[in-house]
């Protein structure tokens, strides 16, 4: 399948092929029930416009992509097409966040998340590293120079001002929704994370 043709089958997945196709015969099982909506993910201005041109929900990887998000949504709103299946744009931006309760901390787990980032850039991936493997790590003055760069792509910090980066980060991008994602070594500490975030939020934690 090559990247243009992709969300074009993806949705003739879902929809039925024409007669003829060699995939015809397939259908999407249960066939009773609605399909849920089609949504392109994308660390690029391609998935943007593939969106709008499909008429579809996009969401922009945020967490790790290294465009202007504010240009990307904008771009994918001016030139969204309508379709049977969704009449307006609906943008989500994925956001990376790491809170903690104090600022100390939430920079030492900041570390063991960019150490992993490190390596899976360098070819290198392997599990989350711990905070204390971060801080013994050797760092090479190049790889802190990348790890500066990286800095921007996640929110980090106590509860208040991760809360409220955030939202800055949601309004200037014109973004409906946001998805969170939080890469911490201790599923423990990675879950009070969440819930820290939660709270400053108003929600009430699951």
């Amino acid at each position: 399948m090559s990247s243009a043709s992709g969300p074009d089958e993806m949705r003739t997945h879902a929809e039925g092929f024409p007669a003829g196709h060699p995939f015809a015969p397939i259908s999407a099982q249960p066939s009773d029930v609605p399909l849920p909506p089609v949504w392109i993910l994308g660390s690029s201005t391609y998935g943007g416009q593939a969106a709008a041109s499909l008429g579809t929900g996009f969401a922009y990887a945020g967490h790790f992509g290294t465009l202007d998000p504010t240009a990307v949504i904008t771009s994918y709103r001016e030139m969204f097409q309508p379709s049977p299946e969704q009449s307006e744009p609906h943008a989500i931006l994925a956001l990376a966040a790491i809170v903690a309760e104090t600022e100390e901390r939430a920079e030492q787990l900041a570390l063991a998340n960019a150490l992993s980032l490190l390596r899976l850039r360098s070819g290198r991936p392997g599990p989350l590293p711990s905070p204390e493997e971060a801080a013994a790590y050797p760092w090479s003055e190049g790889e802190l120079a990348a790890v500066e760069e990286w800095a921007g792509l996640a929110s980090v910090g106590t509860p208040d001002q991760v809360a409220a980066d955030l939202a800055r980060r949601a309004t200037a991008a014109g973004a409906d929704e946001l998805i969170i994602t939080t890469n911490i070594h201790d599923p423990a500490e990675r879950r009070h994370s969440y819930d820290l975030l939660a709270t400053a939020w108003n929600l009430k934690p699951r």
